[in-house]
């Protein structure tokens, strides 16, 4: 019952900051150097930083709801669960080399 609040909870996350991204950059367009105090990773200045950021809690999600599964079907365990963790790895390496390559 907890892990499906936290799943809700990391979704409006995910709406939170797509909202708050897509004001920020299309709505604000204020320089990027401002002296208005803000939090260091909500500062977001164009699609591709935005974008990473979703990942991100994207996969937090997917772990979330992997955590779930194995939790609830433990007794069911066999190799097909280690498909979502798998996949988990290979978008977190990928989110690693895609930042490794915009910096």
């Amino acid at each position: 019952m907890c892990y499906s609040f936290v799943a809700l909870f990391l979704d409006a996350l995910v709406l939170l900051i797509f909202a708050y991204g897509i004001f920020q950059i299309f709505i604000i367009k204020r320089p990027i150097e401002t002296t208005e105090p803000q939090l260091a990773w909500l500062n977001i200045h164009n699609i591709s930083q935005l974008k990473m950021m979703l990942i991100e809690v994207i996969i937090v999600i997917l772990f979330v709801f992997f955590l779930k599964y194995t939790l609830l079907h433990f007794s069911e365990a066999g190799w097909e669960m280690l498909i979502l963790p798998v996949s988990i790895l290979l978008l977190s390496v990928s989110l690693y080399i895609l930042k490794r390559d915009s910096e």
